[in-house]
């Protein structure tokens, strides 16, 4: 069994894919499994995973029914302690971003680990994408992590389940969305991992996209945790009021006090 497998889908992306495999066999680790899963491609990129055959540990070209359909089917392949899902077009930063990777999965064995990554938009500007170092229930509420970066243990979707293909674009914040409230265990990886595109599917879907993980949130977060966290923040928001109101009126006095001091001053002068 190998320590890491790394899963590429792909659909009529030649150049993507060229790039991704690329930085994959640059890498320094080699303790890892490569599986290609491409949906029936058309252009040219089934002559590419042919070239290249030999150094993939499995591949298929086939019609599936999606993006998670095709992720899924790398997932029940996989042999990997963790999984990585490097999509075509996607690409690890540097020769040595599994090697980094490894040293701190080794050492802490959590159940998720998740990197940053450098987005570049469609005017070719590129940032970096960083995410915070504790996962909290207002994180999942409005946001999530790329995909792409993570390290996910293997066994968690045997006892999870599968990506949900219900969620055509955000099955991926919806299995993350369950790990999380199922008390699975996060962790950062301070370092920008991957290169990550923002011309992807659910990057040109937005609004359905975001509509998919309210979806997600309501289907999975369990009512009387939803009570409590609103709870939470309703307190959150009252203490910041009262903190706020206190903070005011200690500035008054300051001020009275000062400008009490201040005549004093003139008057002895």
């Amino acid at each position: 069994m190998a320590t890491l497998s790394i899963i590429t889908i792909n659909y009529n992306d030649v150049e993507g894919l060229q790039k991704t495999i690329e930085s994959v066999f640059s890498q320094t680790f080699k303790d890892f499994e490569y599986l290609i899963i491409d949906g029936g491609s058309t252009d040219g990129s089934l002559e590419l995973i042919r070239q290249h055959a030999g150094k993939f540990t499995y591949w298929v070209s086939e019609h599936d029914k999606g993006i998670y359909d095709a992720i899924n089917k790398g997932i029940n392949t996989a042999t990997g302690d963790y999984l990585m899902f490097l999509n075509s077009g996607d690409y690890l930063l540097s020769e040595d971003t599994l090697e980094y990777a490894k040293a701190i999965v080794s050492k802490e064995q959590f159940d998720i680990y998740y990197g940053n990554v450098v987005m570049e938009k469609a005017s070719k500007e590129k940032y970096i994408q960083q995410y915070p170092a504790e996962m909290s229930l207002n994180f999942w509420q409005r946001r999530t992590i790329n995909h792409q970066a993570c390290f996910i243990k293997s066994s968690l979707f045997t006892e999870l389940g599968l990506y949900d293909a219900r969620y055509s674009m955000a099955a991926d914040y919806a299995f993350f969305l369950k790990a999380y409230i199922s008390g699975k265990r996060y962790s950062h990886i301070d370092r920008e991992l991957i290169y990550y595109p923002l011309d992807g599917f659910s990057s040109r879907n937005l609004e359905k996209y975001l509509l998919q993980m309210k979806d997600a949130w309501e289907n999975i977060v369990p009512e009387y945790i939803k009570h409590l966290h609103r709870e939470n923040n309703e307190y959150r928001l009252l203490m910041k009021h009262v903190i706020m109101a206190k903070a005011k009126r200690l500035n008054n006095v300051f001020q009275a006090v000062k400008s009490f001091f201040s005549r004093s001053a003139e008057v002895k002068g």
